[in-house]
């Protein structure tokens, strides 16, 4: 079982609490929604997410068990349709 610690190589979130103590986690993005995963102390890889084998990179729990289809291919999408809608006018 590998660590989900050795595959959160995405950066780090810092939390400074009231009494001054600086706390870090490190973070992966899901390469299919584009969220921003903490990673929990000890957490084992299959409780972070999952690992898309299409894009090679790390999913969140949500995308995990669904078929790939990366954020970057939603926002072209999204960008044609407004170009198709655009272009007729509405």
């Amino acid at each position: 079982m590998i660590p989900c610690r050795a595959r959160a190589d995405g950066g780090t979130a810092e939390w400074t609490h009231a009494g001054g103590a600086v706390m870090t986690r490190p973070t992966f993005t899901c390469c299919h929604c584009n969220r921003v995963t903490i990673v929990p102390v000890a957490a084992r890889a299959e409780d972070c997410g999952g690992f898309c084998r299409l894009c090679m990179a790390p999913t969140c729990s949500g995308c995990a068990d669904k078929g790939c289809t990366p954020f970057e291919r939603e926002l072209e999408r999204s960008e044609a349709a407004g170009r198709l809608m655009a272009s007729m006018g509405l």
